[in-house]
């Protein structure tokens, strides 16, 4: 099987993500459209290639496979991804993603991974640290939330937002340097992914949301208005871990703790070997850790959702006024849209 040669930028659709633009055959709603947003300047070495989304023909195997898991395969220029009763990603060279639907599959599933596990490879490729984190602008620059699949980052972050924190990123978050060796987070796309109870939770209805995937009770909430479009510095970084605690506990990491719930929190960490990334991919760990990891440990059971972001406000309250960690720049609100 050929792939299909792709020699210039798709002209369907153009949105921004990540500060990036990027040209699709595939419609992307929730990405802000290009002729909205445009991509910030960044004073770092930024790689400002364009992104193509395609549809066309991926063959089953790479010509070569530097390693290879239960259903991707990649080397230091190619990641293939399968997903059974989806379809197949093939993500080149960081700025191209070509998408082969199986039979019948809907646009809404393509776009579950494209924009998850594809869009993560591509920033792999890009050599940005890519983390399985929610985050957020504060007055103060970007709060990051990690921590394993499950615990409740999208929610936390569906709280902030309630309490008028912009949105940065859900689910996969990316990092970078300036000039000066500080870390910035760069804008992903206006729209989270919460679960049923996630949904009840905040007091939503899941009847205004739409459905992310077939067959899941998961929901996608735009959030065009309330998100930062503009990379920001960072500012903080919280794990939360679960405890059979009574009470909410924050817990500042030492370092080696710190640079190790970043790497533990890299964003489908499996695909940096085949990628040949761990090289580039650590000083980038060491770079964000150094920020400082501030562990929350909740209760198993029976913890409020307010209660732990009102903790965590609190901390960084503190901290800001105490002047525990690097004070980031560029706060003005005038790159949030309202």
């Amino acid at each position: 099987m050929h792939r299909r040669a792709v020699s210039s930028l798709v002209t369907d659709r153009a949105y921004t993500a990540y500060n990036l633009e990027v040209y699709s055959q595939i419609s992307l709603p929730g990405f802000f459209d290009l002729s909205e947003v445009q991509p910030s300047r960044f004073d770092g070495e930024f790689d400002d290639r364009p992104v193509n989304v395609v549809y066309g023909s991926i063959p089953e195997e790479l010509s070569s496979v530097h390693a290879r898991g239960a259903c991707y395969q990649a080397n230091d220029r190619e990641f293939l991804l399968r997903i059974d009763g989806v379809g197949s990603y093939l993500v080149s060279n960081g700025n191209q993603i070509v998408v082969q639907p199986d039979s019948g599959t809907s646009e809404r599933d393509i776009r579950v991974f494209l924009t998850g596990s594809a869009m993560g490879a591509l920033l792999h490729q890009r050599r940005l640290l890519a983390l399985h984190a929610s985050a957020v602008w504060s007055d103060a620059g970007a709060v990051v939330f990690v921590g394993p699949s499950g615990i409740g980052k999208s929610t936390l972050l569906a709280e902030f937002v309630r309490r008028g924190y912009p949105m940065i990123a859900d689910d996969v978050c990316a990092l970078t340097q300036d000039f000066q060796g500080r870390q910035c987070v760069l804008p992903a796309y206006p729209r989270m992914r919460l679960w049923l109870d996630s949904v009840e939770k905040l007091g939503l209805d899941p009847d205004t949301l739409s459905v992310a995937r077939t067959g899941l009770k998961k929901f996608e909430r735009p959030l065009p208005q309330q998100f930062r479009v503009r990379p920001g510095r960072l500012r903080a970084i919280y794990g939360i871990v679960t405890s059979n605690v009574d009470a909410i506990r924050l817990e500042p990491l030492p370092q080696i703790q710190s640079f190790g719930t970043v790497l533990h929190s890299t964003y489908r960490h499996q695909y940096l070997d085949g990628m040949k990334n761990r090289r580039d991919h650590f000083p980038q760990v060491t770079a964000a850790a150094a920020v400082g990891v501030t562990r929350v440990v909740r209760g198993s059971r029976g913890f409020k959702l307010e209660d732990l972001a009102d903790a965590i406000e609190a901390d960084l309250a503190q901290s800001r006024s105490t002047g525990s960690a690097s004070p980031a720049a560029d706060v003005s609100v005038e790159s949030t849209i309202r």
